[in-house]
């Protein structure tokens, strides 16, 4: 599926006008996902539109650009990707953090007699998987453009 660049950006306006008239609550999250491009098409990229049933994705980066039709890919298929959901969460930076995202919390414990503190490293491995401390919290990776962050301690 190839679309020039305004053809893809104007779906993508599209949905996303759409999302914007319905308010959310207090108690609601916002639901977004990025793209890791298994290919290396193209950086990680904020996924506009997701197909569940053909199984692909329309992203914010385009690749494959044609000079003289303007012509670009800005879809990939599942199978050359990897989604990464947003947590809700930002780190201590207003960082957003998503899935996959590989975090360094360092807190300094408040007991007058306590140890230096907590000093700890480690991936966001689940959208439930949160047992921290986001304001404590700096993103310093992720595990598909960061392979080695995942395999050292601090």
């Amino acid at each position: 599926m190839s679309m020039n660049q305004p053809e893809c950006q104007e779906e993508a306006d599209y949905y996303t006008q759409q999302q914007e008239e319905e308010p959310m609550t207090d108690t609601q999250r916002e639901i977004k996902f990025r793209a890791w491009d298994k290919k290396g098409r193209f950086e990680m990229a904020i996924v506009q539109i997701i197909d569940w049933i053909d199984k692909y994705v329309i992203t914010t980066e385009s690749w494959n650009e044609d000079e003289e039709t303007g012509e670009a890919d800005c879809d990939a298929n599942f199978d050359d990707i990897e989604l990464m959901q947003f947590t809700g969460l930002l780190d201590k930076n207003g960082k957003e953090i998503y899935v996959g995202d590989v975090l360094r919390e360092f807190r300094i414990k408040s007991a007058p007699m306590a140890n230096n503190g907590i000093d700890r490293k480690f991936t966001v491995e689940h959208i439930r998987d949160l047992d921290f401390s986001p304001d404590q919290c700096t993103i310093i990776g992720n595990i598909y453009e960061n392979p080695e962050l995942k395999r050292t301690n601090l």
